[in-house]
Parts: C-alpha cells; sequence; structure tokens
C-alpha cells in the first residue's frame, strides 16, 4: 500500500483516494471506513486542532479580519487544503499566502505582513549572508530576498497591531504613511522603513543591477546598505521558498 500524502488544494478526499495504488481488499476496508462515527470523531480532532493553531499561529490576521470573513475563510481553507503535516510554521504560512490572495485592504496588509514575519523568522534559523553594500559591483544585479516584505500602513503600526492581536477594532484611517519593513535580519523582525528603502524596494521585485538601483535616490547607497544589512535584498540570483 502507497501512503497519503495529502490532498491537493482544491482536491476532494475521494480525488485523493482514488489516486492511492490501493489492492482491492484495501479499497474495500477503506470504503467500509468511511462515514463510520470513529472515523468522523478522528476528522473532526484533526480539524479541530488545525484550527486552534492557525488561530495562534495567525492570530493578527484572523483578529484584523471581521466576521464573517474570519470564518469564512478558515473554514474554506480547512475544508480545501489537506495538509500531510501538522507543523505549525508550515500551514501558518500556506494559509496566510492563501488569504493573502483572497483579501484586500487592511486585512490583507496584515496578512501580507503575518506572512513575512513567519517566512523571515524560518530564513533566520537557516541561516542568510551577511553581506555588506561594498561586496557588490556596479553590473551585479540585487532582488527581493523570497521572505521579506515592505508594507504602508495609514496609521502608526503599533497602533494597528496591538488592535488585532487582541481581537479590536482597528484604528480609523487617517492621512498618514508609515512604511514597515519585515525582513530576516533585523532584530525583531520588522522596523520603520525610509522613503529611500521604499525607493529601492519598489525597484528590485526583479533583479536589477546595482549600479542602477543606487542612482533611483541621492540616498540610493545608503538605502541599499540598509536592505542588504536587513537581509531584505541579496544577490540576483533564482529565487526559491525559504520553507523548504
Amino acid at each position: 500500500m502507497v501512503a497519503a500524502t495529502g490532498a491537493a488544494d482544491g482536491e476532494t478526499e475521494a480525488d485523493a483516494i482514488a489516486r492511492l495504488d490501493l489492492t482491492d481488499s484495501e479499497r474495500n476496508c477503506l470504503a467500509r471506513c468511511q462515514g463510520s462515527p470513529g472515523l468522523r470523531l478522528t476528522s473532526t480532532i484533526g480539524r479541530s486542532w488545525r484550527a486552534a493553531s492557525l488561530r495562534r499561529t495567525a492570530r493578527l490576521t484572523l483578529g484584523a479580519l471581521p466576521e464573517p470573513a474570519r470564518t469564512v475563510l478558515l473554514d474554506d481553507w480547512l475544508d480545501r487544503s489537506h495538509t500531510g503535516s501538522f507543523y505549525y510554521a508550515s500551514e501558518a504560512v500556506a494559509f496566510l499566502s492563501h488569504v493573502v490572495e483572497q483579501t484586500s485592504g487592511i486585512g490583507n496588509l496584515i496578512a501580507r505582513f503575518e506572512l513575512a514575519a513567519h517566512q523571515s523568522l524560518a530564513a533566520q534559523g537557516a541561516g542568510i549572508p551577511r553581506l555588506k553594500a561594498p561586496d557588490f559591483q556596479g553590473e551585479e544585479t540585487l532582488v527581493h530576498h523570497p521572505a521579506a516584505d515592505l508594507m504602508e500602513f495609514w496609521v502608526p503600526p503599533r497602533e494597528i497591531l496591538a488592535a488585532a492581536s487582541r481581537g479590536e477594532p482597528l484604528p480609523r484611517r487617517i492621512e498618514g504613511r508609515y512604511l514597515v519593513l519585515v525582513a530576516p535580519g533585523i532584530e525583531g523582525l520588522a522596523r520603520m522603513a525610509t522613503e529611500a528603502e521604499a525607493l529601492i524596494w519598489e525597484a528590485s521585485a526583479a533583479p536589477v543591477a546595482y549600479e542602477v538601483l543606487s542612482r533611483i535616490s541621492s540616498e540610493g547607497e545608503h538605502a541599499i546598505a540598509a536592505l542588504v544589512e536587513a537581509g531584505a535584498i541579496v544577490r540576483g540570483t533564482a529565487r526559491s521558498s525559504c520553507l523548504a
């Protein structure tokens, strides 16, 4: 018998079972088990454990989303995603990526923040290159680290994140621009970013030459050095997930 690896997104449990290499005897045994009270209980326990784990590991995002959107997103994820692992960090990253794809506005912003924090923490564990801006040559390219992100909040981020963590109403929008960088080289994972850093970040979504980046702003070289030190931008090699 070939062990199940879990259903892919959008695949039903029946589809996952159908693609397994089972003998007729094994299929008959599985058919008898389906729908049994014991199996339903096991499924319910697993679902409840996953839901509780996500409420802890994605608490800022879930706290920021209003009802019924919060429950709909969580139930949809639990219904459609059958993970082969209960490792909390992997499921949190996958769930938050799903929320980023499915939402807009403040919920999307906080999901991006929380996703980048999870990925940056994982990247810290894997180790990141400690580079300095002078290590780069004029034609060498730089690009975003796959774990990092830079976001614009319209009220002080601490106020929004504190309210989200407590599940309280979010502060009303005011005329403000607060740039936040999340990256694996930052102590505490996040810090405020400068306007020059935001310009460099926007320009380096795809690999771009150092000499081009350095001319974007009068503070270009300083901003590049700060982003490199933060682990937010790296040499322009092929991007890969920081969570293997």
